[in-house]
């Protein structure tokens, strides 16, 4: 129990994670961590977006899935390369929009967070992981 005006200091868990280095040695047996992005890989992201969500909305960073296809595949390429490469990705691609919609029934008390339904955009970052998972 923590008392009044005391801080409890840092966790276990974030002194562990400071102890961590910002880059880490790819061990893995088909150095799955460390794979460099290909046109293919992007043309395979953008034949997803065409067949599945082309038309979503934009999230945060105000850029839509038909903008993004209309960016040149090797422009794309370089600028994920980039990313992977110098451990540094877009804030706008990791935040993500949510609502809450009040649930459908009688009498629903406003004040109660059980009472909605959180809808969310996807963010960029997580799109494009899914892309990578195909």
């Amino acid at each position: 129990m923590v008392q009044r005006g005391i801080s409890p200091g840092p966790s276990h868990s974030n002194l562990k994670a400071e102890s961590l280095p910002d880059r880490t040695e790819d061990r893995s047996p088909l150095q799955s961590f460390s794979w460099v992005v290909l046109a293919a890989d992007v043309d395979c992201g953008k034949e997803h977006f065409e067949v599945n969500s082309v038309n979503a909305a934009a999230g945060v960073h105000a850029i839509s899935r038909k903008d993004v296809l209309m960016i040149p595949t090797e422009e794309l390429v370089h600028l994920f390369n980039y990313c992977l490469q110098n451990n540094e990705i877009p804030y706008a691609w990791l935040l993500s929009l949510l609502a809450a919609v009040l649930k459908k029934g009688p009498e629903r008390d406003l004040t109660m967070p059980e009472n909605y339904c959180i809808i969310g955009d996807e963010p960029v970052y997580s799109c494009g992981q899914k892309t990578q998972d195909l």
